[in-house]
């Protein structure tokens, strides 16, 4: 495979970041045009990765760029509360009462 893999979305993100209404507009707007400049090429090195055009993993690097370490934690925390309460509903969909009181009498 080469290149294509989420149809150079990338491309329309660097227009944005190019476009003389940001570059020339307000700090907010020239500060928004910077970021967008950095998630573009983040996307470009995913499409590429993903493409295999270049080594799994090669878009760590501009990813990085585009967040921080306070982003990766709200995900993941976000994801494990996300799959508490899915195992919650599943144990309360299977019969998972009995055994939730079970340990609770174990307390």
């Amino acid at each position: 495979m080469s290149g294509g893999s989420y149809n150079y979305a990338f491309r329309h993100v660097e227009l944005m970041a190019k476009d003389h209404r940001l570059l020339s507009g307000s700090t907010r707007r020239r500060a928004f045009a910077a970021q967008l400049r950095l998630v573009a090429s983040a996307m470009k090195a995913i499409e590429w990765a993903d493409s295999s055009d270049t080594a799994q993993g090669s878009e760590d690097g501009p990813i990085d760029d585009c967040i921080t370490p306070a982003h990766l934690l709200i995900t993941e925390h976000k994801r494990l509360t996300d799959a508490i309460e899915s195992a919650k509903r599943t144990l309360e969909e299977f019969g998972g009462r009995e055994r939730l009181e079970l340990e609770r009498s174990r307390e």
